[in-house]
């Protein structure tokens, strides 16, 4: 079951793996959910500190190995370095997919540069998180700060040219879908 939050802004409707795979394209944002369960506990730290029941996010993309066509995501994540993971391996859980903002072949050079050089920035997790806190709690927003990590909505905030991108993966989302 998904927590209740404080996430204003667009209704949140929750696909699949199954469901979504083929409406996506190439560029576009997937946006991973993750239930309250002490089994993940940096997950339900995320959600408690956000108030989003986002707690990652990635980069689609589409192409053919060994003659068959697979959906990768290209990521930040933690105890990992950027990395391309096959998109099923989130199967299990729900996601939300935001149209590309910006054409992958203008992000693909440089998501796909640093693989498995970039390092997981844990203090730059730590930070997205107490940023929203402070603007959601009490509407302070801490200044931007550069950090030798990147978290995955910094990549993804990075990749597709926004200006904030100390962000947690539940304000990209409302970032990208505000009307």
């Amino acid at each position: 079951m998904l927590p209740q939050t404080h996430t204003e802004g667009p209704t949140m409707d929750f696909l699949t793996y199954e469901e979504a795979r083929d409406t996506i394209e190439d560029g576009d944002i997937i946006f991973f959910a993750s239930p309250m369960t002490p089994l993940n506990p940096i997950q339900c730290l995320i959600i408690l500190i956000t108030g989003s029941p986002l707690t990652h996010c990635n980069i689609a993309f589409w192409a053919t190995i060994g003659g068959q066509r697979r959906l990768l995501g290209v990521e930040a994540q933690g105890f990992s370095n950027r990395r391309i993971i096959n998109e099923s391996f989130y199967s299990g859980r729900k996601l939300l997919v935001v149209k590309a903002p910006k054409p992958w072949s203008g992000m693909a050079d440089d998501a796909l540069a640093k693989i498995a050089i970039k390092d997981y920035g844990y203090f730059t997790a730590m930070y997205a998180g107490l940023r929203d806190a402070f603007a959601h709690w009490f509407g302070v927003r801490l200044p931007a700060f550069k950090n030798p990590g990147e978290i995955c909505s910094e990549f993804v905030a990075r990749e597709i040219g926004l200006d904030d991108t100390d962000i947690s993966p539940g304000n990209l989302y409302k970032t990208l879908t505000r009307k």
